[in-house]
């Protein structure tokens, strides 16, 4: 048994990840977009409860309304658990989250 196996199974328990829509696959070795990680981020604060559900205002020009990451980075931009790449518009929701970036989030969630 692989050494993420009950993580996982633990994460779709609880709806942290639901995997790749459509398909029974989650991709354990594929990266993560910043999307991607605050959503899981969101979607775990909702069973801990850590913080109440309220978002800020969109001010990101690549944060699209209704998308499955929408609620999730304007939540955490609320909670200033990001604040977007400094200087920019921009969440940058389809670059890939660096392990850095993720500790960051982490971090700010205490």
């Amino acid at each position: 048994m692989d050494y993420y196996y009950e993580a996982v199974r633990w994460a779709a328990s609880y709806g942290i990840t639901t995997g790749y829509t459509g398909t029974d696959k989650f991709g354990p070795d594929d990266p993560c977009t910043r999307a991607q990680i605050v959503t899981f981020l969101y979607r775990f604060n909702q069973v801990v409860d850590w913080f109440p559900d309220e978002t800020a205002e969109n001010t990101f020009s690549d944060v699209k309304d209704g998308q499955f990451y929408t609620e999730p980075v304007l939540w955490a931009v609320n909670y200033g658990i990001t604040t977007g790449y400094t200087g920019t518009d921009l969440f940058g929701t389809n670059d890939i989250c660096t392990r850095g970036q993720v500790v960051t989030f982490i971090y700010r969630m205490d």
